[in-house]
Parts: C-alpha cells; structure tokens; sequence
C-alpha cells in the first residue's frame, strides 16, 4: 500500500518521461527541470499580451492591462534556477521584491558589460556575412514608449526565428502526445490499463506520424536548418572579433526592455510561443493511479531531475494573512488514488538574450576589472555551481487537475485548515487553491470538494524545462591574454 508521497515520486518519474517524448527517448543533453513548489496560477488572460502582442490594445487602458500582464510574466520567468532546487513560495513570492535576488536579466547584463572579448580586425566579407546573420535572426520595430509617449525601437525576433519558434512548440507538441501515450501503455497495470495499452498497439504508428511530421515542417517551414546555421556563423565569426557583436547583444538588450507606467521602470520583454497556449489544442491528458509503477530509471530520474525532490509527502502553504509560508507533512498510505490531468508545453521567447554568447570561447571575465562578483557564472561541474548556471527555456503547463483518493481529501482538509486566511495550498509541484499574496497578480485557484475527489480547473504552472551552462567563461587556451580587451 504506497503512501501519497511514494505515489507522487512516481508520478513526478512517469511525467518527466512524458515530457522527453518516452522512456524510449534519450535525455536531452544539457538539461534539467525545475519544478514548482506549489505550481503557479495562471487565468488566460494573464497571457493575452503572448497572444495578441503587448502592443495590440485599442484603448490606453487596455495598453496598460496588456503592460501589466507582461509585467508580472517577466518577473515570474526572470529568475536563475538552482540546480536540485524548486521554485518554491519563497522565490515566487520574492520575484516581485525590489530586493529579490540576483535576476536572469541583470547576470545576463552584468557578464555582457564586464566580458573581455578577442578582438581582431574582421574582413569586408565577414563583417557583410555577420551583418547578414544578424538580420535575418532580428528585427528592430518602432513603438510608443508608455512612459514618455516618444516612439523608441524595440527588438524583435524576426520573422524566420518566430516560425522558427512555433514549429518548435508544434515538435513539443507531439512529443509530449507520444511520450504521454507510450508512457501510460508501459506503466500501465490491471485491467484498469488495458485501454492505454490497447491504445499504443492500435496507435503508436499514428503518434509516431504526428512527431514525424512536427519534425520535418520544423525544417521545412520552420527555419530550423537555416536559424541554426545563421548562429553557427555568428559564433565562428565573432570567435576572432567579439567587439562589434557585444556591443550589438548590449543593444539588442536595451531594445528588448518595456516601459512599465506603474512601477516607472523599465522590464525584459518575456512570452511564449505559442501565444495562446492558454486556447490551443495542445494539450495532452495524463492519468496515474496507485497501481502504476515507476517506468524512468533511477539514474534517469536522477539526471532529468538533478536531484531535486519537490516533497510530495510535505504539503506547502503560500503567504497567508500573517504573511507567512510554510510546509507541513502529512504523508499517509492509500488504498486507492487517480489523478488526471491536462500537460502542456510552451516556448520561452526573451528578445532581449542571446544565449549563444555564453558557449563562444572567445571571452572572459576578470576579477576586479569590471567583474566584481564572488565567483563565476558556471564551473561547469557535475551539478554546476555558480552565479547562472542555466536558464529557463520551456515552460510545463496544467489545467483540469482531479484527485480521487479518500486518502488524499482528508489529508488536504488538514492542510486546508492550516493554511489559514487567503493562504495557499500545494502539493508537490500541484497548487489546489488559493493565489499570491503580492499586489501585482490577482491570479488564483478554487478547488471543488465533492466526496472523495478534488478538482482544481484552473491553469498553471507547474515548471521549468532549463538548459544548463557548462563551464562560463571558458576561452580558448590558445588565445593568448592580450587579446582580450
């Protein structure tokens, strides 16, 4: 008889094998997710910016409803994960913080102002080829400062790099669908999992299809060959002369920053592709039961999760009208439990950062001379320490949660009557009820009791699929010192 928390490592095993496609499916290399802790709430208008583009309003309060949206959104993705760490209440709560922390957007700003690049003189040819790259992976748009009401540029991926990023949501797609179909068929026990495996043999060549077909549209009719030898060039290129691309990259992020009227500062333009995430089809259902058994590997699991444990025996608690945030264990054994629910994936688009900067070795960083933080961005160790060593690039969706565990309702009464006055509570990376306590985001879950079975319908987020930095800086050790300037 497992207990909820045994049951909630598995289920956190058997989601992450959905999300890479299958347990048949590699991990991806440089990879680890960060989970939530609780998951965060999301209405689908709080993306209606990603969907119509934080420009679209008609009306001046419709710009700034579109502005604040997106506000809160950068604030929420402009962190720095911790390898083995969740995004807990702490670190969400501290998101909106003048004070919260060392932010993705100011590391990515600090390294980019204080790098020592190579510098050698490029040629006509080369500097025609880079300038070439650079237009087609960019654009740069005239927009009204909400602010000043002047018309400023802001950059833009161009329209390669968004076809680019759509067909890649639509590859997410289908992977997601194929490794939730294999996944379900190969966990799959008792007469309770004939249908997942009756479904996968009748099947499995049309979800195979569907990836397929995601695979080569993302090369036909999403750039892909073409996006990724345009940064390919741009990395060789500036691996002789960095001067004239950090000093774009520097632009590129003071382009990709927006007024915000109500905080008066300015905030790293973040969205998703696609947009409308929150309306599309995309959206697989996955379903776990007490009888389903662990199909990820414990080294697997290990490597997917890098080492992280969201604690599915503690149930959390979000900042009540004392203003605290706490956990609390209840962990207790079950005779029977299902949970279904709706998973989806999204893209994370940042115009204003180029990743590609921390994998070329023609820079550094130098202690005292512009560098003036405790360490380096990544050591490249196995975990990684460091002041960033990854970066959010997918975000995990949820909606359409159902518990059915008699268990599990009487051990969330409990929590529920901890969690005190406007408190939230979480299980695992799951939030049942209940929002933020800060002022800028109204967004929250209601959960429906009803005899053994809980259900929360709302959307959120329930983490973070990072790609992770090997060692950062790392210049070449055949570029003597003096060619760093």
């Amino acid at each position: 008889m497992p207990t909820i928390g045994e049951l909630g490592k598995t289920l956190l095993d058997n989601i992450g094998v959905v999300l890479r496609g299958g347990p048949d499916q590699p991990l991806p290399p440089q990879t680890f997710l960060t989970w939530c802790r609780p998951g965060i709430p999301l209405m689908p208008e709080d993306l209606d910016f990603a969907e119509n583009g934080i420009f679209s309003a008609q009306t001046a309060e419709g710009q700034k409803m579109l502005a604040n949206h997106a506000f809160s959104f950068a604030n929420l993705m402009d962190y720095i994960p911790s390898v083995g760490a969740n995004y807990d209440n702490a670190a969400q709560e501290a998101s909106y913080a003048a004070k919260g922390g060392m932010r993705l957007s100011e590391m990515y700003h600090e390294i980019l102002k204080a790098s020592k690049v190579v510098h050698h003189e490029l040629t006509e040819e080369e500097q025609a080829r880079l300038k070439r790259c650079r237009d087609f992976l960019e654009t740069t748009t005239k927009v009204q400062d909400l602010m000043s009401g002047e018309m400023t540029e802001q950059s833009q991926p161009s329209a390669a790099v968004r076809a680019y990023d759509n067909a890649m949501a639509e590859w997410l797609i289908a992977r997601t669908n194929r490794g939730n179909k294999l996944a379900a068929a190969q966990a799959a026990t008792g007469a309770a999992g004939l249908p997942a495996v009756a479904d996968w043999n009748a099947n499995h060549e049309v979800y195979e299809m569907q990836l397929d077909l995601a695979t080569r549209k993302w090369a036909a009719e999403g750039y892909r060959n073409m996006v990724d030898q345009a940064r390919a060039i741009i990395d060789q290129t500036t691996l002789r002369n960095m001067a004239l691309w950090k000093q774009s990259l520097l632009e590129r992020y003071a382009k990709g920053r927006v007024a915000h009227i109500d905080s008066g500062s300015t905030f790293p333009y973040t969205t998703l592709v696609p947009g409308n995430v929150a309306k599309s089809r995309g959206w697989t259902t996955y379903t776990h039961t007490h009888e389903h058994r662990s199909i990820s590997t414990h080294q697997e699991s290990t490597t997917w999760n890098a080492g992280a444990g969201v604690g599915f025996g503690l149930w959390s608690f979000g900042a009540n009208a004392s203003g605290e945030s706490h956990d609390m264990g209840i962990d207790v054994n079950t005779n029977s439990f299902t949970l279904s629910v709706e998973l989806a994936q999204a893209v994370v688009v940042r115009p204003w950062f180029y990743p590609e900067f921390f994998v070329n070795r023609g820079w550094t960083l130098r202690p005292g001379d512009g560098w003036n933080f405790d360490g380096v961005p990544s050591d490249g160790a196995n975990p990684p320490s460091g002041l960033l060593v990854g970066f959010p690039t997918q975000v995990i969706l949820a909606r359409n949660l159902t518990i059915t565990s008699e268990e599990f309702a009487s051990s969330y009464d409990q929590a529920s009557s901890r969690a005190g006055g406007g408190g939230s509570v979480g299980w695992g990376p799951f939030r049942l009820s209940g929002g933020y306590s800060h002022s800028e985001s109204s967004s929250s879950l209601t959960v429906d009791r009803r005899g053994a079975s809980i259900t929360s319908n709302g959307m959120q987020i329930l983490g973070f699929v990072n790609h992770m930095l090997g060692k950062t800086p790392d210049p070449l050790p055949s570029i003597p010192a003096t060619d760093f300037a």
